[in-house]
């Protein structure tokens, strides 16, 4: 059987103004704050993005989407 890829989108609804928000998702300072310690973000379409709780729960990802201010698209790596 041919191995298939799975999609998955998640979507959350924040009461705060948007450059607040896309900050929040790229700015390593402000992730920190709310994803865990030492995140790495290169803000960039072809980029990477870096987030974990620990060096056992760390994920990351290749930006494909990047669009500043309104769509961050990640396309996360198998751990």
């Amino acid at each position: 059987m041919a191995e298939r890829t799975r999609g998955y989108a998640h979507r959350i609804d924040v009461r705060a103004p948007a450059e607040m928000v896309w900050q929040g998702l790229i700015d390593p300072g402000r992730m920190a704050l709310w994803y865990g310690p030492r995140p790495r973000v290169s803000a960039r379409a072809g980029g990477s993005y870096v987030a974990g709780f620990d060096k056992s729960l760390e994920r990351e990802a290749y930006i494909d989407v990047f669009e500043p201010g309104r769509r961050l698209r990640l396309i996360y790596m198998p751990p």
